[in-house]
């Protein structure tokens, strides 16, 4: 009923930005993402500061299938607004779709200055010792709480990565 309202303004030419946006909201919670990704596209050619309107934009992007467009969407959002923080995660895992390790870790880097995560923070530890970078593997294994902080195949590698840095006390003390 809302669609049919909001398409009957736009046809008539009354529509604004708002409108577009809660059409584009309407479609995305029917999940009808061609649909919603047009209105939302719409709403942000008329309020090209809205990184709000981006977000959304982007989320229905990503549920669509175009990681492509949804990472440069979100991308744009960060650039507007870089206090956002769940959308580094959002665009971590749409970079890890597409395989690109290196954006995503970036990305995930980011969401991690804000936020717990201990899957990404053990992800991100694991490739910063693999990449025997061993103080960034030390900082992100850090960060792991919780009941995941006492499982054996991390402490062994945040002792590794310990040890490797010549931080003899603290692999000590995780040995």
């Amino acid at each position: 009923e809302k669609v049919k309202a909001l398409s009957g303004a736009i046809a008539a030419g009354e529509a604004d930005g708002a409108m577009y946006a809660s059409l584009g909201e309407a479609y995305k919670k029917a999940k009808n993402y061609p649909k919603a990704i047009q209105a939302l596209e719409k709403a942000a050619q008329l309020d090209s500061k809205n990184s709000a309107l981006l977000i959304s934009l982007a989320d229905a992007q990503a549920k669509s299938g175009a990681a492509g467009a949804a990472i440069i969407t979100y991308e744009q959002a960060v650039a507007m607004n870089p206090l956002y923080s769940k959308e580094y995660k959002e665009l971590g895992d749409l970079y890890m779709k597409q395989k690109k390790t290196a954006p995503a870790i970036k990305n995930y880097k980011k969401y991690l200055e804000k936020n717990r995560d201990n899957k990404i923070a053990r992800f991100v530890g694991d490739n910063a010792l693999q990449a025997k970078n061993y103080p960034e593997a030390i900082k992100y294994y850090g960060l792991i709480s919780g009941k995941d902080a006492d499982d054996a195949a991390l402490l062994k590698k945040y002792g590794q990565a310990c040890f490797e840095a010549k931080d003899d006390h603290r692999a000590y003390q995780i040995y």
